[in-house]
């Protein structure tokens, strides 16, 4: 994925006619570090600063190198004598940066012939380039263990929709055998036609009966720079037929026993390790502006469905939009709710959750309320 992430992002910037030497090796070599390119990179090109702070009660020096180049692998950490770590990333677009982390001062001069620079640190005597920083905002805003890389991409949003379940793992069995997988996959794909249509940009965590495991879904929802997250099931109730209705979910400790329970329907075994208590202090470390984020998408989508399904079938029950521990929502860094479209455990609904008719009602609602939530956010 990161290769083909890479790659992808090679194309745009030749599309742009920007044309970055690539970066074809990172080898460490009598006590130095070289990098090996497949065009053109100089010295002089190469920008340093030296940053000063505190490891606990040791001084600790990072020595940042930033020079245009493009690194495939986006981020490797590098072992040097002598050193605490070496880290190297794709800082932005353009820029590669390498970071040395050092408990000594140290001079490290780079050097090269323009398809290879390296980096050789020279006796523990006080640094001689670049600027000391003891600025704690500014060492957190230009840290380059956690570079803030982003692909240049169109401007057009990207969603991606993730079809519950598959393969092995069928999701809820309903009436007459009816089973979730393949319900849900049929609208996903109905859903991304809908937005393609309006030049959005989808992707799909699966295409097909294949199985996904959970915590993969939102890796590739990353991965792939999604503006969000949409995941699509159909729930069902192991001790009522007559329940039915659709509902929202956003992440965020579950508010009621039905909610609850319906995170535990769709998580499988994710949490059967974890008790409530430990399931909540977990979530409470969530980035609180996505959660707001994810209701804002969560109400547009509700109330999107809801129209579009009435238009039909007055009597759809609306279950509102809830806050539930989805499994499956936790790690995506972007806006992302988990939709309930019915109950496949009751007949009336079952039947017209396999109705192709119902299944284009649901997904015009879905992609209506996509719209919704871009048009105000």
């Amino acid at each position: 994925m990161v290769r083909s992430l890479s790659l992808l992002f090679l194309v745009i910037l030749a599309l742009w006619g920007a044309q970055p030497a690539v970066i074809r090796s990172l080898e460490v070599e009598n006590g130095g570090l070289t990098v090996t390119f497949d065009g053109i990179v100089k010295p002089s090109q190469v920008k340093a600063a030296v940053l000063k702070g505190k490891e606990g009660q040791t001084t600790l020096f990072r020595y940042l190198f930033d020079f245009p180049a493009i690194y495939p692998k986006l981020k490797r950490q590098l072992n040097l004598p002598g050193f605490k770590s070496v880290y190297a990333a794709q800082f932005n677009p353009t820029t590669t940066r390498i970071v040395f982390y050092s408990f000594s001062p140290r001079t490290i001069t780079p050097t090269g012939d323009g398809r290879r620079l390296r980096f050789a640190p020279v006796g523990e005597v006080a640094p001689s380039i670049g600027k000391i920083i003891s600025d704690v905002a500014l060492m957190q805003e230009i840290e380059a263990t956690k570079p803030v890389f982003a692909p240049v991409r169109a401007q057009r949003k990207r969603v991606v929709i993730d079809a519950g379940h598959g393969g092995k793992d069928s999701g809820a069995i309903g009436y007459k055998g009816f089973m979730e997988k393949e319900i849900v996959l049929k609208i996903a794909l109905m859903v991304e036609r809908e937005l393609r249509q309006d030049g959005y940009d989808i992707l799909l965590t699966r295409s097909e009966d294949k199985f996904v495991e959970l915590k993969e879904r939102t890796r590739f929802a990353n991965s792939q720079m999604g503006d969000l997250f949409i995941s699509i099931h159909a729930n069902a109730s192991p001790t009522s037929l007559t329940l039915r209705g659709v509902e929202t979910y956003f992440l965020s400790p579950a508010r009621s026993e039905r909610a609850k329970r319906v995170a535990q329907l769709e998580n499988g075994p994710d949490f059967e390790v974890m008790d409530d208590a430990t399931v909540n202090s977990f979530l409470n470390f969530l980035n609180r502006e996505k959660i707001v984020a994810s209701n804002k998408l969560a109400i547009d989508i509700q109330r999107s469905l809801l129209g579009s399904l009435r238009t039909k079938y007055d009597d759809v029950i609306d279950n509102g939009v809830r806050e539930a521990p989805f499994w499956v929502l936790v790690g995506a860094t972007m806006p992302a709710v988990l939709i309930e479209i019915g109950y496949v455990t009751n007949p009336a609904e079952a039947e017209r959750l396999v109705n192709p008719v119902y299944q284009e009602l649901i997904a015009k609602g879905i992609a209506n309320g996509v719209r919704s939530y871009f048009e105000h956010n």
